[in-house]
């Protein structure tokens, strides 16, 4: 006895002839059916790290946006786009479509998937993750640098003739950028005890330095973190490389210093090593150890209470030494990113261990790698936090911008990169990002070689996850996203679409993104040199499950159920998310002609039912047979129509299949409008040749006019054809497009013991 096929109760779907009804699912055995599993893959058509200017782009009720791109491979898998919903947001098609002359090829879409608006709202951080969707997570959020950096003039402090000292180190703490230490500019080379607090006023603005209390000896190269409103600055060099720790109050309201007192020194001396605080705990780590200054994987840690540290007790080390490493500590995490290793080869590994109750550090694991490698000027350059977003930021005239998403969850997949473009002459970065309250953040970069502060905004940027499985694609082909968001019921709820400007030397996609009229078949660049950075990812097995594509629609490629599911970094499953697209019935009442020609009325002809040519199983189509002389077409009843809420963006689409014996070049499938009198108004065409003697597919979108109340579908012989140019018809109906109203259907997160957290070994859908 063999199992049956199972078989979707997707009964009503049009042009869905192997759904079956209800009652077929009586006895039926719960068995495998047709779901295809789509992994995290391999990437196939990645944008080069970089791009400017970030912007959310809202194309207009009606518009579709389209990303060219070259495949790489012959599969694909899933698609990942920046998508910004805002209010209720709205439904969005993302549909894969073939080339054709340097456009997508609409009459031929190979997949697609309708992403509902409450699964938008459900994954996405419209102002930053700590207010996000209730599954957002780091996986699906990230950040992007919008705009040019403004370049604002600033009066550094004068700690020597020669302005600003080298090798000073930096903290930022609240609105405050502190400078400690550093070396003379001039003269013979002295290390200097200097410290300075710059307030940051918001929009771009610095205050002047504010002298501090010096420190008790010149240093340079040292590491210094705030923790429980303490400075402590850790190691650094003087005349030779130092273990000394010094210990400061702080008052982050006012920016004010206390006096220094000097703590425990460490175990070895360190210069030029990271340091970190989370709690009540301070961090040493790496750096340049000992006498001969060696890269160490050395990580030691103390306690700060009431301003007095107590030993450093060494914890986990490092996997390997590093030194001018960036490092921060973050919810519940120690992180390290970039640094030099023992020849001085800057890195772009990135490493986390987690942060337990007493300050121990769990085993470290390798986190993504940055795109870019990177090591640290000095302690405290580079690296930053904008609110669950580390940034990592590095010198230059063109220099990467690297976000990393960080959540309790863990690290996100990938540093999202982009460019941060400054004047030449900015050599070196101190950088910190300050809080708008609207979740965005300046960000604020100061070359201390320079009297310049050069300002610009981090964005909170969605990136979404799409199901868009295909195979068969040809390696090195065009291809093209569309991305079409469904009008929804406020002209306040809609979903913007992030672009990038690639128009300088570290680019996204080489093919600019381009915006048409939905259905026109015209395309028009949106702006020169901009694309949408979105990801593609192939349709190989590997990596983790992260969506189930299921019952896709045949007569229009798109999805009818689609499952995601979401792991943080310990791959843990998390949360569960289920779209089901339900199909939008047929507007006509007899779409097949099986046994009636009713309620359909022929114009130049007549119309039968005939078993002569029959399409898609059915028993009979609709005969057509041109009386001579002038054109004939069969019409469905009136069918109301609606405008939709705002504006007059109502779609709807007319498809069937047409069989001409004789062969027709100017075939025509009509949707006439007609106003609420039933007065004809107007009518939509495509028109299509038909090959003689074989079954053609037509479709026609069509916009309602604005004063339109009813339409009906018509297809159409133009001109005069003779009685010997008949005409079967056979499953043709209009539908309001979307073809599919997408849902969420549920949302399921899944909790751990703290203690034990178990990993699931897979999941199980019972429909």
């Amino acid at each position: 006895m063999t199992t049956p096929t199972w078989s979707a109760p997707v009964n009503g779907m049009p042009g869905n002839l192997g759904a079956s009804s209800a009652s077929a699912h009586l006895n039926q055995f719960l068995g495998a059916h047709g779901v295809t599993p789509v992994y995290t893959g391999a990437g196939v058509a990645t944008p080069v790290h970089g791009g400017q200017n970030f912007q959310w782009h809202t194309p207009a009720g009606n518009v579709d946006i389209d990303q060219p791109l070259t495949m790489s491979g012959t599969t694909l898998g899933r698609v990942v786009l920046p998508l910004l919903p805002a209010g209720n947001g709205a439904d969005v098609l993302v549909t894969l479509y073939p080339d054709s002359a340097g456009s997508p090829n609409l009459s031929s879409p190979i997949a697609a998937t309708k992403v509902s608006a409450a699964y938008l709202n459900q994954v996405a951080a419209q102002e930053g993750l700590p207010n996000g969707g209730p599954v957002a997570t780091e996986a699906n959020n990230n950040g992007f640098i919008t705009g040019s950096a403004t370049v604002v003039p600033w009066t550094e402090p004068a700690s020597d003739s020669g302005g600003f000292s080298t090798f000073a180190s930096f903290l930022v703490n609240g609105n405050f950028i502190i400078s400690v230490g550093g070396r003379t500019q001039t003269g013979s080379a002295a290390s200097l005890p200097y410290v300075f607090s710059t307030f940051y006023a918001g929009g771009g603005m610095l205050s002047q330095p504010v002298p501090q209390p010096a420190l008790p000896q010149g240093l340079e190269l040292a590491a210094p973190v705030v923790c429980n409103d303490t400075i402590v600055t850790i190691g650094g060099y003087a005349t030779a490389p130092t273990a000394v720790v010094y210990t400061a109050s702080w008052n982050s309201g006012t920016g004010v210093i206390g006096a220094w007192s000097q703590q425990t020194s460490l175990p070895t001396q360190i210069n030029k090593g990271g340091a970190a605080s989370y709690g009540s705990y301070v961090y040493s780590v790496g750096g340049l150890a000992g006498a001969a200054q060696t890269a160490t994987s050395a990580v030691y840690m103390n306690s700060v209470n009431n301003g007095q540290l107590g030993n450093w007790t060494a914890v986990n080390p490092l996997p390997v030494a590093l030194s001018a490493l960036t490092c921060f500590a973050v919810n519940g995490w120690l992180i390290v990113a970039g640094g030099d290793t023992a020849s001085f080869s800057a890195v772009a590994t990135t490493y986390f261990a987690a942060i337990h109750a007493d300050g121990t550090l769990g085993t470290w694991q390798t986190g993504p790698n940055m795109p870019a490698v990177g090591d640290s000027y000095v302690p405290g350059f580079s690296l930053c936090l904008a609110g669950d977003l580390l940034l990592w930021i590095g010198g230059g005239t063109s220099e990467p911008v690297q976000v990393l998403a960080v959540t309790a969850n863990g690290l996100g997949p990938y540093w999202r990169q982009s460019d941060w473009v400054t004047p030449a002459g900015f050599t070196s970065f101190v950088v910190g990002a300050f809080d708008n309250g609207d979740g965005t953040y300046d960000v604020v970069a100061v070359d201390p070689s320079t009297p310049q502060v050069s300002v610009s905004k981090l964005t909170p940027a969605p990136m979404v996850s799409v199901p868009l499985p295909a195979t068969g694609l040809t390696n090195g082909a065009t291809y093209h996203v569309v991305v079409r968001t469904v009008p929804a019921t406020s002209a306040s709820d809609y979903v913007s679409i992030g672009l990038i400007d690639s128009s300088s030397a570290g680019s996204a996609y080489s093919v600019s993104a381009l915006q048409g009229n939905r259905w026109s078949g015209t395309w028009t660049t949106i702006t020169s040199g901009s694309s949408v950075p979105m990801q593609l990812y192939d349709g190989s097995a590997s990596g983790r499950l992260l969506h189930l594509w299921q019952d896709p629609d045949p007569l229009f490629s798109v999805a009818q159920s689609t499952g995601s599911l979401l792991y943080n970094n310990q791959g843990l499953l998390t949360a569960l998310l289920e779209t089901t697209g339900n199909p939008n019935p047929p507007l006509n009442a007899n779409p097949t002609f099986v046994t009636t020609t009713l309620p359909w009325t022929a114009t130049g002809g007549t119309l039968t039912r005939s078993s002569a040519q029959t399409h898609g199983g059915f028993s009979f189509s609709g005969l057509l047979t041109p009386a001579g002389g002038t054109q004939a077409f069969a019409s469905t009843e009136l069918l109301p129509v609606t405008q939709s809420p705002y504006g007059n963006s109502q779609w709807v689409m007319g498809t069937g299949w047409f069989y001409s014996p004789t062969g027709y070049s100017t075939f025509s499938l009509n949707i006439n409008w007609f106003d609420q009198g039933q007065n004809y108004l107007s009518t939509t065409f495509n028109t299509v040749a038909l090959t003689a003697a074989a079954w053609t597919q037509a479709t026609t979108y069509g916009q309602v006019p604005p004063t339109a109340a009813y339409c009906s579908l018509a297809p159409t012989e133009p001109g005069t054809p003779t009685s010997s140019n008949l005409l079967y018809i056979s499953d043709a109906f209009l539908v309001r497009t979307p073809e599919t109203a997408g849902t969420l259907s549920s949302a399921g997160t899944v909790n751990y013991s703290p203690t034990q957290p178990w990993v699931p070994v897979g999941t199980t859908q019972l429909l």
